[in-house]
């Protein structure tokens, strides 16, 4: 996770899109990603693999639509 330059004085951003975050994401560190264009999507379906199944719907109720959508699959 990066947080460099992260004001937490000011509101959050709101969720961006999926395709603009895949974008951000493999343009962040170009010289050496190897997220495809399917990472996100990926990601979160490993990490379903892996977490208890009640507990991680639990958690993404207390989150916003953009990041319940985020890790969606």
């Amino acid at each position: 996770m990066v947080l460099q330059g992260w004001d937490t004085a000011q509101p959050p951003k709101p969720f961006g899109e999926r395709a603009a975050l895949t974008r951000e994401a493999i343009g962040h560190r170009h010289d050496h990603t190897l997220l495809p264009q399917t990472g996100i999507a990926e990601i979160a379906c490993a990490l379903r693999r892996h977490v208890e199944p009640q507990a991680f719907e639990h958690a993404l109720a207390k989150l916003p639509p953009g990041a319940r959508e985020f890790w969606a699959v």
